[in-house]
């Protein structure tokens, strides 16, 4: 699988970010502990805890997380363009202005057949914006490619990180001192900056690694 003239026009690389969402505790599932707690003080830190973690994992459940950054690069771009959202009209007016844009475009990225493009998907649902019909089966994907799934053997062997790919293939690409489990709290903090900094460093190592893969030009 190769990188061809056909594919020169309308290819677009695609990376998104994601939080909880702000009332994501009240959709959680009950949490009981085990038959053999007895003491009421170890029973109320078990349901504390699991609590705790669900509300960790939020970030990555298409029913439970937002949008708060969608990075996209063209071809014939130099840098990314990074949209963010600090709010739900904002994640609207972002997602309405992303689909505007995808039309017909190849998608390119990593691990999007199994998160970015159903959050997307999921967040216009709730967020009642209209989407196009993306197929999303990892075998029958014209319009998505999925770096992951290539160097994966579409799941045939381990999932490993861009950021391991990257680093296996000497690739020297900008970075930041961010990771992707970072950005609830930077979004919680209100630092806009620092997320737009990660969204865009994270498109440049997809941009580079699918040049190394040949699906990308470069």
């Amino acid at each position: 699988m190769g990188y061809d003239d056909e594919h020169a026009i309308g290819a677009l690389l695609l990376d998104i970010e994601t939080a909880p969402l702000a009332d994501a505790a009240q959709y959680l599932e009950p949490i009981e502990a085990p038959s053999n707690y007895k003491d009421p003080t170890k029973i109320e830190e078990y349901v504390r805890t699991k609590q705790r973690e669900q509300l960790e994992r939020a970030s990555l459940d298409l029913d439970l997380c937002q949008v708060i950054a969608i990075g996209v690069m063209e071809p014939t771009n130099r840098d990314p363009f990074v949209m963010l959202a600090k709010s739900a009209a904002d994640e609207r007016t972002m997602l309405t202005a992303f689909f505007k844009q995808l039309d017909e475009d190849r998608l390119v990225g990593y691990n999007i057949l199994e998160f970015d493009l159903p959050i997307l998907l999921r967040r216009a649902l709730y967020l009642g914006v209209p989407a196009p019909h993306l197929q999303l089966d990892r075998y029958r994907h014209p319009r998505v490619l999925d770096v992951l799934q290539i160097l994966s053997y579409n799941g045939r062997l381990k999932y490993r990180s861009q950021a391991f790919y990257c680093r296996r293939f000497g690739i020297a690409v900008d970075d930041d001192e961010h990771e992707g489990a970072d950005m609830p709290q930077l979004f919680a903090d209100g630092r806009w900056d620092d997320i737009a900094r990660h969204v865009s460093c994270d498109v440049l190592q997809l941009r580079a690694l699918a040049v190394r893969l040949g699906v990308w030009p470069g």
